[in-house]
């Protein structure tokens, strides 16, 4: 089934840059995303930014004033979409929307899942993360480890599961562990969850439809989020957090295309394209390449 979605901006980068992955919605659209994607309409940019690198002194999350505003916003305009019977596509950016965009589709829908395909695990909090970025611990706080400071942006549907979720293709073991992050395997079996190796062992197109099944089983419907720096650091050089044994670009669409076509399939968000890094923009029209293989159906991106 091919998906219908709203295009949305949301025009953030959670290090408080001026520019960064804050540019990545605009220039995506600059690229064609809207030629690539199936989708009923553009509706613009979400009314958000964050700008400031100061470190909340309670929770330890940078910019936390403005990261709650963009929770709360991505969170009532994700809903808004859904119960308008359209598909929420959220340009980004970090991956600090997925917080709200979970939170807005559990609104509208009730039980939502999520296939989150990111090269790290996002289990930072506050207190553990180098940086205070939002982008460290999104999956912290979905799964309500990261504390308190989002919970009334988000609301009580904010929190997801374990079993609600799948996490695909994390490799940030070696980094996240000696930082004192939370690790997948702390939060026990019922988190769904494949590094790069267990993919490839599975097979990429098998791994994608055994994601789907387990969530099918599971909530039903569920969110797509695509952190492109799940791809290797030689697929992607432009990535803001280059690391060797990711994905190749074919194996990033075969692995996400049983997924894009879902029918459960109620919202999707796209993460950590950064053109400062991508000066002649190779990377992001490898993106728009490897988007057009997964909803075209015609293989994998070059």
């Amino acid at each position: 089934m091919v998906q219908n979605f709203s295009i949305m901006g949301a025009p953030v980068d959670s290090e408080g840059t001026p520019a960064g992955t804050s540019r990545g919605p605009s220039v995506m659209r600059q690229l064609g995303i809207s030629n690539v994607v199936p989708h009923v309409a553009d509706i613009g940019d979400l009314p958000v930014s964050i700008k400031s690198t100061e470190r909340d002194p309670v929770s330890g999350m940078k910019a936390a004033s403005e990261v709650i505003d963009l929770t709360a916003k991505t969170r009532s305009a994700v809903a808004g979409e859904i119960r308008s019977g359209r598909k929420p596509l959220i340009v980004g950016g970090c991956c600090a929307p997925i917080i709200g965009a979970m939170a807005g589709a559990r609104d509208a829908l009730g039980d939502v899942g999520l296939a989150y395909v990111d090269g790290h695990a996002d289990l930072y909090d506050g207190k553990t993360s180098p940086s205070g970025d939002c982008a460290d611990m999104p999956m912290a706080f979905l799964l309500g480890r990261a504390g308190d400071l989002l919970r009334e942006a988000a609301g009580p549907n904010g929190i997801l599961a374990p079993e609600e979720v799948a996490l695909l293709g994390y490799r940030d073991d070696y980094i996240a562990g000696p930082e004192g992050s939370l690790m997948p395997e702390d939060i026990g079996d019922s988190l769904y969850r494949r590094n790069p190796d267990a993919l490839r062992r599975d097979g990429m197109a098998s791994a994608g439809l055994s994601a789907l099944s387990y969530l099918r089983a599971g909530p039903g419907r569920f969110w797509l989020h695509l952190d492109w720096d799940v791809l290797d650091e030689d697929e992607f050089p432009s990535s803001d957090y280059p690391m060797p044994n990711g994905l190749t670009w074919s194996e990033l669409a075969e692995l996400v295309r049983p997924l894009g076509w879902s029918p459960e399939l109620i919202g999707m968000s796209l993460a950590c394209y950064n053109p400062d890094n991508d000066t002649d923009l190779t990377d992001g029209r490898k993106i728009i390449r490897c988007l057009d293989a997964i909803f075209s159906g015609d293989g994998g991106a070059q």
